[in-house]
C-alpha cells in the first residue's frame, strides 16, 4: 500500500495497521462495504491494469455488494492505464475511460429526459 494512503487511513482510524488483529471491527467500520444498504445509489467503478495503490478485489467486492441490494454497479478495466490516468483526455487510455464513462452516464441522462419530457 502507498505510504501516504496508509497514513491517511491510520489517521482516520486513530490506530495503526499493526493493531488490526486486536481491533478488526474498527477497520470494518471504515470500509465502504459497511455503508452499502437498501438506499445505496448505482455505482460505476473504473480500475486500471497497472494499479499500484488499491487491490482490484476490493472494488469488485464493493460492486457485488451494491448489486446484492438491487442497485446497479459496474466495474470497467482499462488494461494499459495507471492509477490517476484520467486527469486528461489525450492518451488512448484516457479517451477509452472517457468513452465508457459517457456510456454509463448516458443511461441516466436518457432516463432523466424521459421523466422530464412526460411532465
Amino acid at each position: 500500500m502507498n505510504g501516504d494512503i496508509r497514513r491517511s487511513i491510520e489517521s482516520a482510524l486513530g490506530m495503526s495497521y499493526d493493531d488490526y488483529d486486536a481491533n478488526p471491527e474498527k477497520f470494518r467500520e471504515l470500509s465502504p462495504l459497511s455503508l452499502v444498504g437498501p438506499q445505496v445509489p448505482d455505482m460505476w467503478f473504473i480500475v486500471v491494469g497497472l494499479e499500484q495503490f488499491f487491490p482490484h478485489e476490493h472494488v469488485y467486492e464493493l460492486s457485488e455488494r451494491v448489486r446484492e441490494v438491487h442497485s446497479k454497479s459496474e466495474v470497467v478495466l482499462i488494461a494499459d492505464a495507471e492509477h490517476g490516468f484520467l486527469y486528461g483526455v489525450h492518451s488512448p487510455q484516457q479517451k477509452q475511460g472517457l468513452q465508457v464513462m459517457k456510456q454509463w452516464i448516458s443511461q441516466y441522462t436518457k432516463k432523466l429526459h424521459e421523466i422530464t419530457s412526460h411532465s
